[in-house]
């Protein structure tokens, strides 16, 4: 089956950017896309879409370091549903973007001047990591005696207020970036059963 969406608006919000146990950047925000047309009696009337969309890896990376909240881009993705359970009990769905590609606009909806390169994304991708800890090197977090290894790169890596998923053998837990070598635990977290827990302070330093 084919799943291709093409869309092109203003995001309403600035980038949440996390980080999975492994490295991998997730960026999240949304689009408002506005479609104008004319009523039966001739008037001028508009529908605006709002749909949550999300960016991995490199390109993650590259919308938290450029866009804003008001940003016009252009995105194509896989539309995918989301589904969970509220604190109610009830089921709760959305849809939402899975992006695969990322157009920066300028206001006359062309390709922004600001648009990054590839060559200069590698150039700022290897940059990064030369000033980054030897592949391999990892910090230990401990958690009510729990133990988990996360790799020190990817923690140097990350920008103060981005988010990082750390996984323990009871718990997966999120450590928001507080300055360049301090990790705060959040206060909300999920144990291994996607039960929600309220954590206990936990920092450590890299």
């Amino acid at each position: 089956m084919y799943n291709k969406t093409i869309i092109s608006g203003n995001l309403t919000r600035d980038i949440e950017m996390r980080y999975t146990h492994n490295g991998a950047a997730i960026a999240s925000t949304a689009i408002a896309s506005t479609h104008r047309f004319k009523g039966q009696n001739g008037e001028p009337k508009e529908e605006v879409l709002f749909l949550d969309i999300t960016f991995f890896g490199r390109t993650g990376e590259v919308a938290n370091q450029y866009l804003r909240k008001g940003s016009k881009v252009l995105v194509d993705g896989r539309l995918k549903l989301d589904q969970w359970t509220a604190q109610d009990g009830s089921k709760r769905f959305k849809h939402s973007l899975s992006v695969d590609t990322l157009t920066m606009l300028g206001r006359n909806g062309e390709p922004s001047e600001e648009q990054p390169t590839q060559r200069t994304i590698e150039t700022e991708h290897a940059t990064t990591y030369s000033e980054n800890a030897k592949e391999g090197e990892t910090v230990e977090v401990d958690y009510l005696g729990e133990k988990s290894q996360v790799q020190k790169h990817v923690l140097q890596k990350m920008h103060v207020g981005n988010v990082i998923d750390v996984n323990f053998k009871s718990y997966s837990l999120q450590f928001v970036k507080i300055d360049h070598t301090t990790f705060r635990v959040t206060k909300e977290g999920l144990n291994m059963l996607g039960d929600f827990i309220i954590p206990e302070e936990t920092i450590f330093h890299i």
